[in-house]
């Protein structure tokens, strides 16, 4: 339990009580890593389950720093 406080309102009191229960929260089950650079893209459960997908932001990069 937490602190109590006593309320006046329109003449009357009330006394509030608050009351902490315990709560779980959702767990996590699973989750997915995500990595994006310059290169490619990396998305993956661990080192030996993920996708590489190539990406060509170093030559948008370098077109952009030409213009």
């Amino acid at each position: 339990m937490r602190e109590a406080s006593l309320l006046l309102r329109d003449g009357n009191a009330y006394l509030k009580i608050p009351i902490l229960k315990d709560w779980k929260g959702p767990g996590v089950k699973d989750g997915v890593a995500v990595d994006i650079n310059m290169a490619e893209l990396v998305v993956g459960k661990d080192h030996e389950k993920y996708v590489r997908i190539p990406t060509r932001l170093e030559d948008v990069h370098h077109y952009k720093s030409l213009a």
